[in-house]
């Protein structure tokens, strides 16, 4: 009874109303009613995404890192690297996390042919763009991209590594691509995400001396930004 209790705490909504230090204590006291197999992975996950939510990096990590290193493997070892990979990077450790995605790329190739598919590689490749970005490298960042299919996923990447590494050039052409992702209308007042990604084009094509390129988002964009709370440093960039 003391098992299912155990069980059903870490595995239904109860979780979510337990502190997740109190979740940690009672998993860390009670560790002999955590039961065998997929069941008890599943538990252990459940916990290191509860502390995840809330900023415990650390203490998720460390029961993550031991589930890959201890008890699965296949399939399931793929996503918990994947999952710990994402988390160091939260967490600002990119060479803990280029490491675990070094492990979770052997996982992947020792799968099933029919496991393998594209989105997994997707997956692998813009966590570890971000890590080498984050790890003093956004060059290899920016280059791992480029081999991957244009998606609204990749140009936001390939923004942010640009952007934070102010590679001008590069950050205005990935922010254009961001732009045509969001299909921003002109006939509605722009929002203030929208309103932020077009500013930033614009500082971006200013830095870069682009002067073509703010002529284009001046004519195209003035009347719209006009009415935000950027008109006037807009109307400043791009004069």
């Amino acid at each position: 009874e003391m098992t299912d209790i155990f069980t059903g705490l870490y595995l239904g909504d109860a979780l979510n109303e337990v502190s997740p230090l109190d979740a940690v204590a009672l998993y860390e006291q009670f560790s002999e009613l955590i039961p065998t197999g997929d069941t008890g992975d599943k538990i252990v996950e459940r916990l290191a995404d509860r502390l995840a939510d809330v900023d415990l990096l650390g203490r998720a990590s460390n029961l993550l890192s031991y589930q890959l290193n201890h008890r699965i493997d296949g399939i399931d070892a793929y996503n918990v690297a994947v999952k710990l990979a994402a988390i160091y990077l939260l967490d600002a450790k990119p060479a803990e996390a280029l490491k675990t995605l070094d492990i979770a790329q052997t996982k992947y190739e020792q799968l099933p042919e029919d496991m393998k598919t594209i989105d997994k590689v997707q997956d692998m490749t813009l966590l570890r763009a971000r890590a080498l970005s984050r790890n003093g490298r956004p060059d290899q960042g920016i280059k791992l991209l480029e081999n991957l299919n244009t998606n609204p996923s990749t140009n936001r990447l390939r923004a942010d590594i640009a952007w934070t590494a102010g590679y001008w050039d590069d950050a205005a052409a990935a922010l254009g691509d961001v732009i045509a992702d969001q299909n921003i209308s002109l006939t509605r007042p722009l929002s203030d995400d929208h309103a932020t990604l077009i500013m930033h084009r614009a500082i971006s094509l200013n830095l870069a001396t682009d002067r073509i390129g703010l002529a284009n988002m001046r004519e195209k964009f003035s009347d719209a930004m006009a009415q935000t709370d950027k008109a006037r440093i807009f109307e400043v960039i791009t004069r």
